[in-house]
């Protein structure tokens, strides 16, 4: 089954019940620290494993991402199917604020077998992307959804934090690592989602296709 992704730089009309407007790129503008006038607080170190937060750079306070499940709408007719991944809801009940800095944290388990990835960096790098949605109407009631794009955009990802033991009942001598994310550049207005795949009981594994996704928002306030 082909599934196709709604491209953030097009116009699409399906069957008379799908219209996708392009979602605007990415603002080229590099992430910046907060100023010397606003001193961040000291960001708090989730404990949480397999959970994406965002940490407030004013409080430290860490935030969770909106968990979500991508589904399948078929577009196309009797003969000629067109399916699309979306995500219910026109907008994350979870949105931060435009112009902050944003930065992501997740914690991940060490290695618990011979499937099991090294765990750095380097590794989670390749398995994390961050995707701008587009909103649509689907359907004949022409409710609002959002639409995942070909939009992946980099983030960088950063240890951070201390390695802490015994998040494994089974293995108390596992460590788990805590990683940070920060997109690139600045992100304007609009909804997003960040996906992590090879993610399985809380490690990242080899030769496992699963995926998780979170999404947010970025609001003007």
């Amino acid at each position: 089954m082909k599934q196709y992704s709604l491209s953030g730089a097009a116009l699409i009309l399906v069957a008379a019940f799908l219209v996708v407007i392009a979602a605007p790129a990415l603002a080229q503008v590099p992430s910046s620290p907060p100023t010397s006038q606003s001193p961040s607080a000291t960001p708090q170190e989730p404990t949480t494993l397999g959970e994406l937060f965002r940490l407030d750079q004013a409080t430290g306070a860490p935030t969770a991402l909106e968990r979500v499940k991508v589904k399948i709408y078929d577009a196309g007719g009797p003969s000629r199917h067109r399916w699309y991944s979306y995500i219910e809801g026109r907008a994350s009940p979870v949105a931060f604020k435009a112009g902050e800095r944003q930065v992501f944290v997740i914690r991940l388990l060490s290695p618990g077998g011979r499937y099991g990835v090294e765990l750095n960096s380097q590794e989670v790098q390749k398995h994390i992307s961050l995707m701008r949605l587009a909103i649509a109407p689907m359907g004949r009631k022409k409710q609002e959804e959002r639409f995942l794009t070909e939009t992946d955009n980099p983030l960088d990802v950063q240890t951070y934090g201390q390695l802490m033991p015994g998040l494994d009942p089974k293995n108390p001598n596992r460590v788990a690592q805590l990683f940070r994310l920060t997109p690139d550049f600045g992100l304007t207005p609009g909804e997003y989602l960040i996906r992590i795949v090879g993610l399985h009981n809380f490690e990242l594994a080899k030769y496992f296709a699963g995926e998780e996704d979170w999404a947010f928002g970025i609001v003007v306030r």
